[in-house]
């Protein structure tokens, strides 16, 4: 399989994937400004605690299952049913050790009303371990418009249960709600939708252990090194500090995650096709690299620049203590959103020892650069533990991956220096022009370090570009997207053609 193939195919898959991540994550924000007028930060720290504490045992239960089968050059029935019953028992073991584990969280954290919120989720996340294992049939023939579908509809339908729910409450059972009607109609439409019907056995559980125990272990350290900070917040510091890290952190993450999340996952199906072609070279994943570098770059900066008047425009005076966070978590969604992309990679390859270490590492720095700031700098102080444990994480991966498949940094520089040239011009007129410093009125301040931060990059980057002489690369393969996209416009279709074809203006 070529280079150009699995880019097209990568970003293919991605298109849906990106329509899918955006408009759940629009949905999402609209939620949570109606939300952040209705409930208090204690409401989201509490069920962001509950969250957190139910997905970290999950991720101890973490097997690897869909990435198993997905690896497989054809999965039989027996892989797929055996899956289906891997996971339904996992939901059942996940569900019961919630439900023990309730009155000790709830008296550790002293505050009762943890155990019934964690109880709720135990439930749901039993319900989710029932989903129809055929659905990872759209996954493997990239067929993300259906997989578009089946995620959207559940989105939707939960969030309306969510403000429903906080109109009529007024407190956190209404975020309680709504993740529950994510689940169940998740779980419903993936039967509605595709006609395969599981039966219960294990007798492919051989082909699933053997790639089971480091996905496991990978799972685990993930979801403990996402959530320990915040652990330690709610700690020392109480839910209401817990709410607005939490939100600091989401507002800063939003844009990057969302741009690189599903490129990353359509990676795995474009790189896990190219192994089973029995091609593996480092030209592919640089180029796909170098694009999301290039768009997330400056969204990260961005944000963080804008921090102030984006937080008080959306969310009020409430929340300006997330103002700190947001900042230096914008410049840290960079590195983790890269990192999606070599993980990815390795993880198609069977490398997963590495991205454990990579993750081990990060983990412990989060730890323990959270246990021994907060208590000088706070929030801000977690902050900058989970910046510097992402900016370590990244750079171990990309190490192992230069290694395996024989790439060089230089090469990956050669393809990104343009947009660190650009994002540091973007910064600097925003910094100088004293755009975003939180000194005017919110809507305005903020319309005018987005144009204007916008404007500037993008004549930065483009004229670097042009200057040296249209080479190929990241702002290639973009340009040519934003040409495909431009020809169907009668008004742009002529300039598109003569820009791309070399005519010029």
């Amino acid at each position: 399989m070529s280079d150009t193939s699995i880019l097209k195919q990568t970003v293919r898959g991605a298109g849906w994937t990106v329509a899918w991540r955006v408009a759940t994550r629009l949905i999402g924000t609209v939620n949570t400004v109606i939300l952040a007028r209705l409930l208090l930060p204690g409401d989201f720290g509490l069920v962001a605690l509950a969250t957190g504490f139910a997905q970290t045992i999950l991720a101890f239960s973490s097997l690897g299952v869909a990435e198993a089968v997905m690896r497989e050059h054809a999965p039989s029935r027996d892989l797929y049913d055996t899956a289906f019953t891997v996971n339904l028992l996992r939901g059942a073991a996940l569900a019961l050790a919630i439900a023990l584990a309730v009155w000790p969280v709830a008296a550790f954290f002293n505050d009762a009303r943890l155990a019934p919120v964690l109880l709720a989720l135990g439930a749901c996340h039993f319900v989710s371990s029932c989903e129809n294992i055929g659905t990872l049939e759209y996954f493997r023939d990239f067929a993300f418009d259906k997989e578009f579908r089946l995620r959207l509809i559940p989105r939707l339908a939960g969030v309306v249960a969510t403000i429903g729910c906080a109109l009529i409450w007024r407190n956190h059972w209404a975020l309680v709600a709504g993740i529950a009607t994510g689940h169940v109609l998740g779980t419903a439409m993936g039967y509605a939708m595709h006609p395969y019907r599981p039966r219960l056995t294990l007798c492919a559980w051989r082909q699933i252990a053997g790639f089971s125990f480091w996905s496991w272990a990978i799972a685990v350290a993930i979801m403990i090194r996402d959530r320990i900070d915040g652990f330690v917040v709610g700690r020392y510091m109480g839910m209401t500090q817990v709410g607005i890290y939490t939100l600091g952190g989401e507002i800063a993450t939003m844009a990057t995650y969302e741009l690189a999340a599903p490129v990353g996952r359509a990676c795995y199906a474009g790189f896990a096709a190219e192994s089973r072609a029995g091609a593996a070279s480092s030209a592919s994943y640089l180029r796909i690299l170098a694009s999301v570098t290039v768009v997330v770059l400056p969204v990260g900066v961005g944000v963080s620049l804008v921090a102030e008047p984006l937080i008080a425009l959306l969310f009020g005076e409430k929340w300006m203590e997330a103002v700190a966070v947001a900042r230096v978590m914008g410049v840290a969604a960079i590195a983790a959103a890269l990192s999606t992309i070599p993980a990815t990679l390795l993880q198609v390859h069977a490398a997963l020892r590495p991205i454990f270490m990579a993750v081990a590492v990060a983990f412990l720095i989060r730890a323990i650069g959270s246990l021994a700031s907060i208590g000088s700098w706070g929030l801000t102080g977690a902050a900058m533990a989970q910046a510097v444990a992402y900016l370590v994480e990244y750079g171990m991966l990309l190490a192992v991956v230069f290694r395996r498949f024989d790439g060089r940094p230089t090469d990956l520089l050669a393809l990104v220096w343009r947009s660190l040239l650009a994002t540091g011009a973007m910064a600097a007129v925003l910094l100088a022009a004293g755009l975003a410093d939180g000194s005017g009125r919110p809507i305005r301040e903020l319309a005018q370090a987005v144009s204007a931060g916008g404007a500037v990059y993008t004549i930065a980057l483009l004229g670097a570009w042009l200057a040296c002489g249209r080479p190929a690369g990241a702002e290639a393969d973009l340009l040519t997207l934003a040409r495909a996209g431009l020809i169907r416009l009668p008004v742009a279709g002529s300039f598109a053609r003569r820009f791309f074809s070399g005519d010029g203006f």
